[in-house]
């Protein structure tokens, strides 16, 4: 333990053992600041401490004012805090930093406290600083941690977004013909039956089956009827996108349409259309392969929703339209 003494007669009254046991012994750095004849803050003594801190020779802080030591800011946040001080004559506690040498920058929580001379009622600045560098670089270095795990909590969060997205997208929809499947299907109808049954409109349903499909298959394999399936979707994609609110797969070459608050009559013309645009595949080859004629048949079935309608009911009614529109050979459209 580095000793270091001190003359106290000319800045405190009496001998005080305790204050020269801190004062010697103490790892906080400690100094008192007078006030000279000009109103400016003069170091005055400085413990060993303090003086090794700041890598200074014995006694070679004493006598500087503090507006020479410090630049132009700091000065001013230090003067700021002893005038503050005298004038409430009471302590106050502060933070400061400074740039010693090359570890860095250095923080230290400050105390000071002001001290009258009881024989000449000068005021003086008694005070003593901790040292928290390792507790601040500590801190600094969890923020770091924590900004570096927040970014890759982001970043795995918009990961499991996207893979969520897309086994959403897996889900519900087809992936051969990009088409919502079924499950997507039954999830948007029961919906807009019920905005229906609310609003007290129509709601219609189309379901379509490719006829002789599994010829095709049999014929020129199951690549070339994958390659129709797409074409198919396409071409009830393409027939009227304004009035069709929902197409979906319903299953292998089946597919259903979803068409609200539509007239009976736009609904039976809409298939008409997609048996003319089903003409295009037919002229187009498909995987070099020149197609039959490929057609489809339709059931159609149509309701405004009461109160006690069961939705199950639509989608039947339109699966047995279609059953009869296959009974009578096929490429014909059929209203339940």
């Amino acid at each position: 333990m580095v000793e270091h003494e001190y003359t106290f007669s000319s800045s405190l009254s009496g001998e005080l053992l305790l204050f020269r046991t801190l004062w010697n012994n103490s790892s906080d750095n400690m100094f008192i600041v007078a006030i000279d004849s000009d109103g400016d803050f003069v170091t005055e003594a400085c413990n060993a401490v303090l003086e090794k801190t700041f890598h200074l020779e014995k006694h070679q802080m004493n006598g500087i004012k503090l507006k020479d030591i410090f630049d132009e800011v700091t000065f001013k946040m230090i003067a700021d805090n002893y005038t503050q001080c005298i004038a409430l004559n009471k302590p106050i506690t502060y933070n400061e930093s400074a740039i010693i040498d090359h570890t860095g920058e250095r923080f230290w929580n400050t105390t000071i406290l002001p001290v009258t001379d009881e024989r000449s009622g000068n005021v003086r600045i008694f005070g003593i600083s901790r040292e928290f560098t390792q507790l601040k670089n500590a801190e600094k270095e969890l923020q770091k941690v924590n900004e570096t795990l927040d970014k890759q909590v982001k970043k795995r969060t918009k990961e499991l977004e996207k893979a969520n997205k897309q086994l959403k997208r897996l889900s519900t929809i087809d992936d051969l013909t990009e088409l919502p499947n079924r499950r997507y299907f039954e999830e948007y109808f029961q919906m807009n039956w019920e905005v229906a049954k609310q609003q007290r409109s129509a709601i219609s349903l189309v379901m379509c089956d490719i006829d002789y499909f599994k010829k095709i298959n049999d014929t020129h394999g199951h690549l070339v009827g994958d390659l129709v399936l797409k074409e198919i979707a396409k071409a009830i994609q393409l027939s009227s996108p304004k009035k069709i609110d929902f197409v979906a797969r319903y299953g292998g070459e089946e597919f259903i349409i979803v068409l609200c608050d539509t007239d009976q009559t736009v609904v039976y013309q809409l298939c008409t259309i997609i048996q003319d645009n089903l003409k295009n595949i037919h002229h187009n080859c498909v995987h070099g392969v020149v197609l039959a004629p490929i057609t489809m048949s339709f059931g159609i079935s149509r309701t405004i929703p009461k109160h006690e309608d069961d939705p199950e009911q639509l989608i039947r009614d339109a699966d047995n339209a279609l059953y009869k529109a296959k009974n009578s050979g096929r490429n014909c459209i059929i209203t339940a």
